[in-house]
């Protein structure tokens, strides 16, 4: 009984709180908020939490951790791919010329 008005209290709290799922709370479904408040209360109880009070607060810090974690792993991979294309734009061109009498034609690739 305990454990299910824990899962109340986090789950009220974390409803606009991302973890470090591959998508946002936001976007999961009832059953998978539920497992995913049940991994948070999980991680704190191995952290040896007990008290009700303090499993909200490790929860709600636990759900901000993930959060972040999510936040700056989008950002890792948005930078990577414009790494990755700064890159690419940057690769040396070949550049071919043909001369016809007085016309020059090039072309670059």
């Amino acid at each position: 009984m305990r454990k299910h008005h824990i899962f109340v209290a986090a789950g009220a709290a974390l409803l606009t709180i991302a973890g470090c799922q591959t998508k946002p709370l936001s976007e999961m479904s009832y059953a998978e908020s539920k497992q995913y408040v049940a991994q948070l209360i999980d991680r704190c109880q191995k952290e040896g939490v007990t008290s009700r009070q303090e499993m909200e607060l490790c929860v709600h810090q636990e759900a901000r951790a993930d959060e972040a974690k999510r936040v700056n792993a989008i950002a890792t991979r948005r930078a990577i791919g414009r790494a990755l294309q700064a890159a690419a734009a940057s690769q040396p061109r070949t550049t071919t010329c043909n001369r016809f009498g007085n016309t020059v034609n090039c072309t670059t690739f």
